[in-house]
């Protein structure tokens, strides 16, 4: 995955909704450095994850944590090089007369 996971909501690999509830600094097992819980359709269920947000290190799991998808927005000129901005408002503060557009640009993550 590449990324590490913080204290927050997320979605598993499977589409169900996760809350990372702890980030253990000093995890006594590899896959207990997040505590938190996954949706099951009875209730939520205690869940343990590696930082990467993987249930297993070996190979994917339903019950990986997906990382919600980045998000820009780029100013696009005709004779320079587009700029990103984390947001729209960022975007239009410095954009230039020449700006021919603004893009809004989503991250895939599959």
């Amino acid at each position: 995955m590449g990324r590490t996971f913080g204290v927050g909501e997320y979605k598993t690999r499977e589409g169900r909704d996760a809350v990372v509830l702890e980030v253990n600094p000093e995890p006594q097992e590899a896959n207990d450095a997040l505590i938190g819980r996954i949706k099951e359709r009875h209730g939520w269920s205690v869940f343990w994850w590696h930082i990467d947000g993987r249930e297993y290190r070996s190979r994917e799991s339903e019950n990986d944590l997906v990382p919600p998808p980045r998000e820009w927005w780029l100013n696009v000129y005709e004779k320079e090089t587009p700029l990103a901005f984390r947001t729209r408002e960022q975007a239009d503060v410095f954009a230039s007369e020449e700006r021919i557009e603004c893009i809004r640009v989503r991250e895939v993550i599959e």
